[in-house]
Order: C-alpha cells, then structure tokens, then sequence
C-alpha cells in the first residue's frame, strides 16, 4: 500500500484529537478508528478520499479539495467541493492529482485535511509540502483500509493527528502556495467542516 510521508510535511495548523473521539489507544484496531473517521467524512459528504498506510501499523486519510472563505468556512452548495474551475478529476488517485487541479483553481482559499492515526513520533518536521513532494506520491491511495491494516492493534501510545494544509491562489495569474500560518487553527477548520462540534473536539 501506498505510504504517507512521516515523519509529515509541516501542516498550517494540527490537532490531536481526543483519544475517545475516534481513537482509544491500546483497545481499538486501526479499522475500528478508519470507520469511525470514515462515519465524520460522510456527515459532511466528502463523498471520497485517499488513504495511505503509516509504516505497517499505521494509515493517513487525505481527503477531497475543498474550497474554503478566508475565515475557514466552506464554500456554499456544489462550490465547496467543485473548487478549481470543475477540473477536479472524477477519481482522485493520489496527492499530485489534489495539488494538480489546486494549480489550475480559480483564485480563493483551499484546505486539505490529513487524518493521521499512528504511535510514531512526529516532533521532527518533514520536507515542506510542494508540487515537488506532492509527485512523489502520485501513484495514489486506496478508498478503504486493507483487511491486513484493519486488525491491527492500535499501540498504547497511538493517536489521531489532524493536520490542516491551507493553500491560497491569489490571482489567476499567480500560482498556488501554500500558507504555513494562519488565524484559524485546526480546532476552529474542523468545527466550520461540520466534522465535530467544538465541546467534542475539546475533551
């Protein structure tokens, strides 16, 4: 299976989430956690994603390209998840094809969310996230986790990382860059997603 870089390319924004909400450390599988994300992804109609496994006992959802205001709150109707100019291809196969349609996007605010469930360290920061490092992972991930990857146990120290990666294309005749800060953080992108309320997200 396809692996998602980790340590991860530095986000704009992250949050662990808490242990209870999708992952209980040293009691779930890795496939009890992915349905439990899988179930958030589908109130909000995400419709697909990718995901990548982390090593051998760990995995990473990508989701969709959504268009978002300067504030973090979607885009209205079928704009939140159309996005650049209807090009989103029908199937996303991988990273480099979310970076792809983010650079013929019309201008505006982009986010990417990655949820990461996994017991390894992330203090050190990966390579930046580029068009780049977005290729290398062209060859894509899969829409649901491998039976293999489902019975494993989630370790003592496992968690559920959040990461936000904001994008913005100022004009048409500018390409998109990524934002490595910004005033909404990772609590505030995941509420305006409808992916959890904010007393859930802080217990």
């Amino acid at each position: 299976m396809p692996q998602f870089p980790w340590p991860p390319p530095p986000a704009t924004a992250s949050l662990r989430l808490p242990d209870k909400l999708v992952a209980i450390p040293g009691h779930d599988s890795l496939g009890a956690v992915f349905d439990r994300l899988s179930d958030a992804l589908g109130r909000v109609s995400v419709g697909w994603w990718s995901v990548y496994a982390i090593g051998s006992d760990g995995f990473a959802i990508v989701t969709k390209l959504e268009a978002i205001d300067p504030d973090g709150s979607p885009k209205p109707g079928t704009e939140r998840w159309s996005g650049p100019n209807d090009q989103v291809p029908p199937r996303i196969s991988g990273i480099g094809d979310y970076l792809r349609a983010l650079f013929s996007a019309r201008p505006g605010f982009y986010r990417i969310i990655v949820f990461a469930v996994t017991d390894r360290p992330s203090q050190s920061a990966g390579a930046a996230i580029n068009a780049d490092s977005a290729r290398s992972l062209l060859m894509g991930g899969s829409d649901q986790l491998p039976t293999s990857l489902r019975q494993v146990p989630l370790g003592t120290d496992g968690r559920c990382l959040a990461l936000i990666y904001e994008f913005e294309r100022p004009t048409e005749s500018d390409s998109a860059r990524f934002v490595t800060s910004a005033p909404i953080g990772a609590l505030q992108h995941l509420t305006l997603a409808g992916l959890w309320t904010e007393a859930q997200l802080r217990k």
